[in-house]
């Protein structure tokens, strides 16, 4: 039993250390949303939205989460999706390892979390963890 958990706790750490591995090496965020225009300055976001008279979609994500990539790989890169937020947002990704302090201030404690607001900066609804297609589609 004792050499079963010791394999066991093993092959949990070679998986983790592989996972941070990837995710060091992955330099771009966004790899398979390439059709979507990420911001990734808070001000330069707001402004745009102003300036096209758009809310903001704020994609609050983490390098080692598996969830945000899954966000990424699954909802992210579908046509439909990428068209609706195209049309209708300014797209800002925030990774809140490198940005805790807006992280902070939209209380943010978990990821992924989607969050709209307006071009003030006031939060308009959010979504909390990974959102299959449909059901992103409907928060959008």
């Amino acid at each position: 039993m004792k050499r079963l958990l010791i394999i066991a706790v093993i092959v949990c750490l070679v998986i983790g250390a592989f996972a941070i591995f990837n995710a060091q090496n992955n330099n771009d965020p966004v790899q398979s949303t390439s059709d979507l225009n990420w911001n990734t300055n808070f001000n330069s976001a707001l402004s745009e939205a102003k300036q096209e008279n758009k809310q903001v979609l704020i994609d609050f994500y983490a390098d080692w989460c598996g969830a945000c990539q899954q966000l990424d790989q699954d909802t992210f890169s579908d046509a439909k999706v990428k068209e609706k937020l195209n049309q209708n947002y300014v797209l800002l990704k925030v990774d809140i390892d490198t940005n805790p302090e807006l992280a902070s201030q939209y209380q943010i404690y978990s990821v992924p979390t989607i969050v709209i607001i307006d071009s003030e900066g006031q939060e308009v609804r959010r979504q909390e963890g990974y959102s299959p297609l449909d059901q992103f589609l409907n928060f959008i």
